[in-house]
């Protein structure tokens, strides 16, 4: 049954229909806000709001749900958003006179966690007991037609488009978000129960004293955005999208149980317990606030001018203005803001803020997207080798006699004469449509993995190579274990099997046994490739773990500046060092063990001296992790295969696995979000019970004292380059590079499409990253013609029509970045434009701490640090007047080294 996918025929209009509705309703929102529409109080105005509001809702729901083709998280973010919305104003219209808001956040659990328990049986009922085509989505699934339909799906630029684009579902992982809605609505709806336990009136549930694990949390979903990165972009990208969703929804939750409250008195307890508890912190929140928002923040202003403008009108729906307000240029609220601010250190704001960045742009660029490429080069490098041990080693010089073999072809083709698909002769006259002779054609792309005859020593190599760059890529502290997992289910399944489907029918080959119909043979079944894949990641893992562990940690903890920075002597430190000290295995070691990232926690181990056999049986569990990323990884490769169909057309073989490959992610990233969420929930009760033991356990004297040198060095650090105090040299360079970080972050978050090009690690750099010839921004995306001999352009249908070519050019990694073209200097994006921002950006960020470090270093000669005294503890006594004169400043930059500390360990159970 075939389609037409709507977003390739609709007229421009309609396609922009979504965001002028966007529009329309941020100018309604930006009305109600300049004339002071909570102020109105007559039975005009109050019907004026509820149309306004009505009219608002209404136009923004329609909008997500009119992009939802080309943001197609957009209807579940929408519901992230709307929920705890819902849920104020229930409380609000019937409930507001008979609880308090914080009781009603009381009551909400339970009825929530029942409501997504319900949705998740009905949606499994729905899928299982009413019909195959409720199941997931596949190329025969009526719903995964329908919801491409809807949505209109992407082709890719690796296949030519049909003229009917029948097929293009099978490449839609669009439809398999709006599959999965019902799933991602019952797990919103349970972290809004959860999020009501923390905010109703046990002090025990306190939000503030809890918030340190919640921070941990998104922390861990950051990482979890990165890790499955590597497999499915469509499916990370939703899942960021649904994080900040979730984040914006969470603030609306906590705005709306305080500020519904008369007074606001519990509203001003809650920000004196956040101060108390993460006030020595509050620079880091301030600058990460200040680097990603400062261009709202200008809006703000303008909107906060236009209000007071309003205001000095004198109408009679907005606020009156007293005699000391009229001279105000901006609204009296924002001016006693714009006063506070003027207060904060803004040289330690800012500083703060770009660690934070750079940190967040190695993660979600360097990390998340350049590692796909490097592990695409790393299998090409294996079908090399392997290639070079299997029996199609002969193709690299041409075999006349081979190819000339009726018997050969035949068991591809099903007996069908060879001219009928590949031509009369088979020599070096043949060439496609690439210019490719036939040999060179076959030998070219994954295809070596599935039609050669795999021996053991070519399989063997290939692992060989797999293991020593998996164990260079487990020792960067950066890269996660996820990519890692996911490519040896690609490359050490491809290599350990044999699949004859291509060319030839869809029933010639058999996964699942090691003998294929034909008689070829690999080395391994799909099944024994799959439980030898999964014993060599686990090994893998555990020699890493090792080599982290003993050949890192063990050997750096002599230096007291490595156990300085690592924070051995700080409250949440000693306490993972409890924890993980612990005989046998409890779920909180385990939770650290199998949640950390590999080199954090492993170095750490060793730091603090932990036995390795512990530590690796207590890592054993991560199997959990490793068997469903193996599957994600095998069901990529599965997906890709292709065979010649009845109609003597390239077909997918098994359309239904790249469905299973993003099924794979999110069940490898729900595992790797549990084992994190625990780890911080013990590590957060282990820190409150385990105040005896902490008393009885020894200082490091030897950090102790590095610590309290370095507390009197920061002090001084702190006054040498504050705001008032910094050269404008400082401050000019600092603002340069606040600024130039802002632009690259809202190009790497925002237009993300505009600065990379879709890549997966079953990409082929040479065939996938060729040269953008022509683009065209007149649709509602970037369109690109390749250098590749044919058109292949994401939605371009009039040039195929046209039968436009163009010359055969090889891909290089430089073209992954989508700037300024090869094609006529074209610019089709802004990728260059972003690394340069970045780069420029880093070396202001160093050239600044280098600045400041001198600027410190000349005044301790003139006014040298106080000595250190430690007591019979260790601990240090603050005897001399400088450290006394400085103790409040010291017990703040001491918290903040907690925090940083407490950072190491929130990497340390991000996941691996």
């Amino acid at each position: 049954m075939s389609h037409m996918s709507y977003t390739t025929f609709r007229d421009e209009e309609y396609n922009n229909l979504g965001w002028n509705l966007v529009y329309f309703a941020s100018m309604i929102f930006g009305v109600l806000w300049v004339c002071d529409a909570d102020k109105w109080s007559s039975p005009l105005q109050k019907l004026s709001l509820k149309f306004l509001g009505v009219l608002f809702g209404g136009c923004f729901g329609t909008s997500m749900v009119v992009l939802a083709d080309s943001y197609p998280y957009g209807p579940i973010c929408l519901f992230i958003v709307l929920f705890p919305a819902y849920l104020l104003f229930i409380y609000e219209v019937f409930l507001t006179h008979v609880m308090s808001a914080r009781v009603f956040m009381g009551v909400i659990p339970k009825p929530l966690m029942a409501m997504s328990g319900c949705l998740v049986v009905v949606w499994l009922a729905w899928v299982n007991l009413f019909g195959p085509n409720n199941r997931a989505p596949t190329s025969s699934s009526v719903q995964k037609m329908l919801y491409s339909e809807a949505i209109g799906c992407p082709e890719t630029p690796d296949r030519v488009i049909s003229a009917d684009m029948t097929d293009d579902y099978e490449y839609c992982t669009e439809a398999f978000l709006m599959w999965v809605f019902p799933v991602a609505m019952a797990l919103s709806i349970m972290a809004y129960g959860m999020l009501g336990y923390y905010l109703d009136e046990d002090a025990e549930h306190s939000l503030p004293k809890n918030l340190g694990s919640a921070v941990i949390f998104l922390l861990f979903l950051a990482w979890c955005t990165t890790s499955i990165s590597i497999g499915a972009t469509g499916i990370t990208t939703a899942f960021g999208m649904i994080v900040i969703a979730l984040l914006f929804a969470i603030f609306i939750m906590i705005i709306g149980t305080y500020g519904v409250q008369a007074g606001g008195e519990q509203a001003r307890g809650f920000a004196k317990e956040m101060d108390i508890r993460y006030g020595a912190i509050a620079d880091w929140f301030k600058g990460f606030a200040i680097i990603s928002m400062w261009p709202f923040a200008l809006i703000y202003f303008g909107v906060s001018f236009v209000n007071q403008s309003v205001r000095k009108l004198n109408l009679n729906f907005s606020y009156p203005l007293g005699p000391e307000d009229k001279n105000l240029l901006l609204t009296k609220v924002v001016t006693s803001q714009i006063e506070s601010g003027k207060k904060w250190e803004w040289t330690s704001v800012l500083y703060k803020g770009m660690i934070i960045c750079e940190l967040g742009m190695v993660m979600s660029v360097i990390v998340s997207k350049y590692t796909q490429v490097a592990l695409s080069l790393l299998i090409g490098a294996c079908r090399a080798v392997f290639l070079d041990n299997s029996d199609c080693a002969s193709t690299r010089s041409f075999d006349q006699d081979r190819w000339d073999d009726a018997d050969f072809w035949g068991n591809y083709e099903g007996n069908v004469p060879p001219e009928s698909e590949y031509g009369s002769e088979y020599d070096e006259s043949y060439k496609n449509s690439e210019g490719q002779d036939q040999v060179t054609a076959w030998a070219t792309g994954t295809d070596i993995f599935r039609t050669c005859e795999s021996k053991p020593i070519g399989f063997l190599v290939v692992m060989f190579i797999v293991m020593c760059v998996g164990l260079f890529l487990f020792l960067l502290p950066p890269v996660p274990g996820v990519p890692i997992y996911v490519t040896g289910g690609i490359i050490l399944i491809a290599t350990g099997t044999q699949y004859d489907n291509y060319p030839g029918k869809a029933s010639d080959g058999n996964l699942f046994d090691a003998s294929t119909e034909n008689g070829y043979s690999g080395f391994l079944s799909i099944g024994e490739s799959i439980a030898w894949c999964f014993v060599m990641s686990l090994s893998l893992k555990l020699f890493a773990c090792t080599c982290q562990q003993m050949g890192f940690g063990y050997m750096l903890k002599q230096s007291v500046a490595v156990r300085q920075a690592v924070g051995v002597n700080t409250h949440m430190i000693r306490t993972t060092k409890i924890i993980l000290r612990r005989p046998g295995l409890d779920v909180a070691k385990v939770a650290i063990l199998v949640g950390g990232p590999d080199w954090p926690t492993s170095v750490l181990c060793g730091i603090v001296g932990l036995d390795l056999l512990p530590v690796l049986f207590g890592t054993i569990p991560v199997s959990i992790l490793i068997f469903p990323t193996i599957l994600a990884g095998t069901f990529l490769y599965i997906g890709s295969l292709q065979h010649i169909d009845e109609s003597g057309g390239v077909s997918l073989s098994f359309p239904w696995a790249r469905t299973f490959t993003a099924v794979m992610l999110t069940v490898a990233a729900g595992v790797q979000t549990g084992s994190m969420f625990v780890a911080a929930y013990y590590l957060e009760r282990a820190v409150n019970e385990s105040g005896d033991e902490l008393e009885a356990m020894p200082f490091d004297e030897e950090v102790e004292r590095a610590d309290a040198l370095a507390k009197s060095k920061e002090i001084r650090y702190y006054e040498v380059r504050s705001w008032v105090r910094l050269p404008t040299f400082g401050r000019v360079i600092l603002l340069i590079q606040v600024f130039l970080m802002t632009i690259c972050g809202y190009l790497s978050m925002m237009l993300s499409g505009s600065c990379f090009r879709e890549f997966e690690v079953t990409n082929v750099v040479e065939t996938d990253l060729r040269p953008i010839a022509q683009c065209d921004w007149g649709r509602s995306q970037s369109e690109f013609l390749y250098y590749d001999g044919q058109s292949v352009a994401t939605r371009d249908i009039d040039g195929i029509k046209a039968g436009n070519k163009f010359p055969v050019i090889d891909g290089s990694i430089s073209q992954f970045t989508i700037g300024t073209t090869a094609g006529g200097g074209q610019r089709c994006g802004y990728g260059d434009i972003m690394l340069y921002c970045y780069v420029i950006s880093t070396v202001l960020f160093i050239v600044f701490g280098k600045y400041c470090s001198y600027l410190v270093a000349e005044d301790i000669k003139v006014n040298p640090l106080p000595d250190v005294v430690l007591d019979e503890h260790g601990r240090v006594v603050e005897t001399t007047d400088g450290q006394v004169a400085s103790a409040e400043a010291g017990a703040a930059a001491d918290a903040a080294a907690a925090a940083a500390a407490a950072a190491v360990v929130g990497a340390a159970v991000l996941g691996p």
